[in-house]
């Protein structure tokens, strides 16, 4: 036999590297188990393909900038609320019944400042509720304004922890509108975003909203927005109000029909 020369040797063992020289040394050609990855603690939002829709959608409400007026219902009481998304990234959000129950009328409003409350009455005071960056308390938060503000930075994350789904109209014969439902995923204790229904319009305006704090339905023409966001009063030092809910209105008794009287017999 013909002694291998050490060049033609090297050659050989590096041609097995690339190749199951074990498998095949022995005669077995079965081809190694592939090891799965460890699943991750977040499901990708975008999994699926309502999941990719709606970060298409999101994407363009990002930069989409208008004023929009909303019927605004809780605790079975609508208002309108006026929504102002501006061209510098400012916003304001005038809530009619949005503090003390629904006994004041407020205005949240963002700006390069911070965020303010604003009441929107003779007084006409703003007060700030939180820092540039920073979170606003519940206390003083109307909650209407986050499915344009930071919801749609959560959705075009592909990383965050919800499940996207297709949804049903909002809207009775709302066709120009796609709706998606969005749930925390199982793994998570916290979402981003509570259970909701989120329905977008292909411009990227926001048509109509279900949520555990009310819901936002798309009222009138959409309106060209304003180069910033203007607070409506001066800012003061006084203490911003509270934000609860009104109360829901307790149900009318039931009218239960008075007994007829009784008729005396005839006399004999």
């Amino acid at each position: 036999m013909r002694r291998l020369s050490p060049l033609v040797i090297a050659v050989a063992s590096l041609l097995c590297l690339g190749s199951a020289c074990n498998g095949s040394a022995s005669g077995d050609d079965t081809p190694s188990p592939q090891v799965a990855p460890a699943p991750s603690a977040t499901a990708p939002i975008g999994s699926s393909e309502a999941a990719g829709v709606m970060t298409g959608l999101a994407a363009v409400a990002k930069d989409r900038h208008y004023i929009a007026a909303y019927e605004f219902t809780r605790s079975r009481e609508t208002v309108i609320v006026t929504a102002s998304l501006a061209t510098d990234g400012s916003w304001r959000f005038d809530v009619p019944g949005g503090a003390l129950g629904g006994k004041q009328d407020i205005s949240i409003v963002q700006n390069r400042q911070g965020t303010f409350q604003c009441v929107l009455d003779k007084t006409n005071a703003c007060a700030r509720v939180a820092k540039p960056e920073q979170d606003v308390p519940r206390r003083f938060d109307p909650l209407v304004q986050h499915p344009f503000t930071d919801w749609i930075d959560v959705l075009l994350s592909r990383t965050a922890p919800l499940s996207i789904a297709y949804a049903e109209p909002l809207v009775d014969g709302d066709e120009a509108s796609r709706c998606f439902s969005m749930e925390r995923n199982s793994v998570t204790v916290d979402a981003p975003i509570p259970t909701s229904t989120l329905c977008l319009a292909e411009d990227g305006v926001i048509t109509a909203v279900d949520s555990p704090w009310g819901s936002l339905r798309l009222s009138g023409e959409v309106m060209p927005p304003t180069s910033r966001a203007k607070l409506p009063a001066v800012v003061t030092d006084d203490e911003p109000l509270s934000t609860s809910p009104p109360p829901k209105p307790s149900p009318k008794p039931s009218k239960t029909p008075s007994p007829s009287p009784s008729k005396k017999p005839a006399d004999d």
